[in-house]
């Protein structure tokens, strides 16, 4: 572009008439200088390297193939186009979704929502991880009541790691009590309580290997198979499920007069 506009210079200088085709190339120039430019700007957008961009623009450097660079680090969940396929301009080739921190969309019954608010914290179970709980705090809280179910849904943001929440899982929300979100109890499974004298109790996991500790335990209401634990327990202790009786068992064993 820039040589045919050096020609036209000098086509202006020989013969004034070719002015029109001067001024025609100068507008030309600057319509692809600009046009150049926007394409560099995307090309950094999608991830190439400065050297990379400038690189292209020698003839020898041309390929068939450019590596592609997501705007987002995470995992490929759905793909629109196959190997040897053509490319369009603005055709979405893939779907990339970072699950380091995700969504929960809990439905909330109407009785409830006075005690929720945007902040209030969340523990998080699932049967997948039963002995693991996930704490998160409530970051929208829809308008809309769905008049079938009479529930809100209610949408809780929280960490994710290692992604063991994956997109679609069955999960179980409980709420702080009056929207604080410091107050979120532990959720644990129903299988994990055992008793002794009338008395609820799980053992807790210690940084030792096969040591554990007995803890007695408040709980509250028991919902799918889940206990809210009111006293005795934080969030974030590891607590045995699998095999709590036979230790139970051994316990009493070692404490005869607790039976």
């Amino acid at each position: 572009m820039r040589s045919r506009h050096q020609r036209a210079i000098e086509l202006a200088k020989l013969n004034p008439v070719s002015r029109t085709e001067f001024e025609q190339a100068a507008v030309k120039l600057r319509t692809a200088e600009v046009e150049l430019a926007t394409a560099r700007e995307r090309l950094l957008l999608l991830g190439l390297s400065p050297s990379r961009v400038a690189a292209l623009r020698s003839p020898s450097q041309i390929t068939s193939e450019i590596a592609l660079t997501a705007p987002v680090s995470g995992t490929i969940t759905s793909r629109s186009i196959n190997q040897g396929e053509v490319v369009e301009a603005n055709k979405e080739l893939m779907k990339v979704t970072n699950l380091s921190t995700v969504w929960v969309i809990a439905q909330v019954y109407e009785k409830d929502l006075s005690r929720l608010r945007t902040g209030s914290g969340a523990s998080i179970t699932t049967d997948a991880y039963p002995e693991r709980l996930f704490r998160g705090h409530v970051t929208y809280i829809d308008p809309n009541l769905n008049p079938q179910t009479r529930t809100v849904p209610v949408r809780v943001e929280l960490e994710n790691p290692g992604q063991a929440l994956k997109i679609g899982m069955y999960v179980n929300a409980a709420f702080g009590s009056l929207g604080n979100a410091e107050s979120t109890a532990p959720v644990i499974p129903s299988s994990a309580v055992q008793s002794i004298d009338n008395r609820q109790l799980v053992f807790v996991a210690t940084d030792k290997p096969n040591v554990f500790i007995l803890r007695y335990i408040r709980l509250g209401t028991e919902t799918n198979g889940k206990y809210i634990v009111l006293e005795g327990l934080n969030v974030g202790d590891r607590i045995v499920n699998d095999g709590s009786f036979s230790l139970r068992a051994e316990w009493l064993k070692q404490h005869p007069t607790e039976n």
